[in-house]
């Protein structure tokens, strides 16, 4: 019976080790995931340009540094300046967008329709292999479209951080 026991008892020390070492394995990954956080927020307000009254940061936000009149004017000026140029990188992106589904346009109006191809086994492999290959077109076109509409939708974000920014500086006045 003491053998028993003593098996009973190791059987329960190395569970308990077991989930001893899974707690500090579970502890330490929150404290790299608290730090990769931290990182994370410090590297988003990290200032990216900086115009000297105001600084723009990776998350999009503003930093304005305008404490009288003549440092807001200033400020204020520098802002419409950023606002036009990021319409104009937006322009730059529409028209590549544009450009993009103008070819798939000419490509896709060249096509052959599938409609006359017979009904029998043959013919639903072709349909098939058509639709297979128009879909991959579509998705080929999507996935260039994507990353473009991503960076368009971002410069949006930033014009409408920018207007606010005006607006509040307009407000001090």
């Amino acid at each position: 019976m003491n053998w028993f026991k003593r098996k009973l008892e190791q059987v329960a020390d190395a569970k308990e080790a077991r989930a001893e070492g899974a707690r500090e394995r579970k502890a330490a990954e929150r404290a790299a995931a608290e730090e990769r956080d931290a990182a994370d927020r410090a590297h988003a307000q990290e200032v990216v340009e900086d115009y000297g009254v105001i600084g723009f940061q990776r998350d999009g936000g503003i930093r304005v540094n305008a404490n009288d009149a003549a440092e807001r004017k200033l400020a204020i000026k520098q802002l419409r300046l950023k606002k036009k140029e990021m319409t104009a990188q937006k322009r730059e992106l529409t028209a590549q967008i544009a450009a993009i589904r103008a070819e798939y346009r000419t490509k896709v109006a060249g096509r052959i329709s599938t409609g006359g191809l017979p009904r029998g086994t043959t013919g639903r492999m072709i349909r098939a292999g058509v639709q297979n290959k128009r879909r991959n077109e579509r998705m080929s076109v999507d996935n260039a479209i994507v990353p473009i509409e991503q960076e368009r939708n971002a410069i949006d974000a930033q014009i409408i951080y920018v207007d606010r920014a005006i607006a509040g500086l307009e407000g001090e006045r």
